[in-house]
């Protein structure tokens, strides 16, 4: 289905692309901890079902918490990018991909100031080895944003009678 509301795209390809890398972000940061916490806890179908239930609820708040933090710290870097490859009607899926890395990369600060601890690594340290797995989907994100919405950046609006079959 081709979009060519340009406000359809800016909004509904934000959100597709900021859900899904905070999906893959969510999946990265916690996968490996609830994984072994699995191997712990589950010894019953009761002992799973509870499971499945707490960190469930656990992936789905953490899932909404990143991807709040990143609809909040994309906003300038997407919107920039959105204003380009529709003023110059962008369609290609390389830029988007440059564009999704440049905003993980310009996220990559609050992330590390989120994940820091009483026992964490500097600041630096921490933008430092957390900058490629936020550019990573960072990147996705962009790719997920061309495929929703990107592939028709610039297109004119279809009127609403050419819809109508005669």
């Amino acid at each position: 289905m081709q979009v060519t509301n340009r406000d359809a795209r800016l909004v509904f390809g934000y959100f597709w692309a900021v859900s899904s890398a905070a999906l893959i972000l969510t999946i990265f940061l916690f996968a490996k901890s609830i994984a072994a916490q699995w191997i712990i806890d589950v010894r019953s179908p009761l002992t799973f079902f509870s499971f499945i239930i707490v960190y469930g609820s656990f992936l789905v708040f953490m899932w909404l918490l990143v991807g709040f933090c990143i609809l909040v710290t994309t906003m300038l870097p997407f919107g920039t990018s959105f204003v380009i490859a529709e003023r110059f009607s962008i369609q290609n899926v390389w830029y988007y991909l440059a564009c999704g890395t440049l905003a993980g990369l310009v996220g990559t600060p609050v992330f590390a100031a989120l994940s820091g601890g009483l026992r964490s690594p500097p600041f630096y340290e921490r933008c430092i080895t957390n900058a490629p797995l936020i550019a990573l989907c960072g990147a996705f994100g962009g790719l997920v944003y061309w495929w929703k919405a990107g592939r028709w950046a610039g297109a004119v609006p279809t009127s609403s009678d050419s819809a109508i079959p005669k």
